[in-house]
Order: C-alpha cells, then structure tokens, then sequence
C-alpha cells in the first residue's frame, strides 16, 4: 500500500480527525491494523506492470542464449539438462507446451483435471522409457567392460602359458 487515509480520535485535540499515512512505521502500522486505527477512508495501493503467464518451452542450447532472454521474459525459468536426457526433455516441453494450449479451452474444472492427469501420465512414461534406455546403454557399457577385462585376462594367461 502506498497511502492510506483514517478517520480517528486525536488524543491531543479530541477531535475526530482524518490520519493520513503514506510513509514510515505509521503506515507499516496501519497496513496491518485492520481497522483498528481508524475508519479506513481510502487506501491507495502502487500499481505494477501485468504480466500474462504462461507456460512456453523453449530449447536453448546454451546458457548465454537463456540469460539473453530475460529482458524480454523477466519471469522466465530454465533448466539445465544433460545430453542423455536431451530425448526426454524434449519431450516434456512438446507435451507442457500442447498441455497449456489444451488448458486455455478447457470449459471445466473437470476439463482441467483431465488435461493434467493425461500430462503427468506421459510425462512419467517418458521417464520411465527414458531410464529404461539409459539403463540398457549402461548394461551394455558394464558388459564391453567386463568382457575387455576378461579378454584382457585371457590374453594375459596365454602369455604367461608360453613363458
């Protein structure tokens, strides 16, 4: 609140009379007081710049191309994510950004439940497709190590059998 116009008892001339606070610990006060400084009269409240959220996803592929943004996005939010979840991020953002457009002709709140009953739902198979992914490149890398490590092993016991 910017200002904020009373009417109380002034104690020094007990008179009614018309406070009004636009600074300091008196209008600190009398922003918390609800009511009981006074009749509130009017109150004047700073206006800011709106701002119509909504949710777009955006693929960057560096930090700079993020930050160049923010003069002309200054509520944006951004994640970092590793190349091996490049695939499924990308897939989120296609699936949040087609959410978003379902939710703006949504006629209900029934409407709206659904749209984000199906988002999470795809967004926790992808995860799990994903982790099954990375899993199966990771057993196959654990196995090419494995099986180096016994080739290795197999090389060195033949050489040892010749000496």
């Amino acid at each position: 609140m910017a200002e904020i116009r009373a009417a109380a008892y002034d104690a020094q001339t007990g008179q009614a009379r018309v406070f009004v606070w636009n600074d300091g610990p008196a209008l600190w006060a009398a922003r918390c007081a609800l009511g009981c400084m006074g009749i509130i009269l009017t109150v004047k409240l700073r206006c800011i710049p709106q701002y119509a959220v909504a949710e777009n996803v955006r693929r960057h592929d560096s930090l700079n191309e993020v930050l160049a943004q923010e003069a002309e996005h200054p509520l944006q939010q951004f994640y970092l994510v590793p190349h091996a979840w490049v695939d499924y991020a990308q897939q989120v953002m296609n699936r949040t950004t087609e959410a978003t457009e379902s939710l703006l002709k949504c006629h209900s709140f029934n409407d709206m439940l659904a749209v984000q009953a199906e988002l999470m739902r795809g967004h926790l198979q992808a995860f799990l497709d994903q982790s099954t992914k990375l899993a199966e490149i990771t057993n196959q890398m654990a196995a090419r190590s494995i099986d180096g490590i016994g080739e290795a092993a197999k090389t060195e016991s033949a050489e040892k059998n010749r000496r």
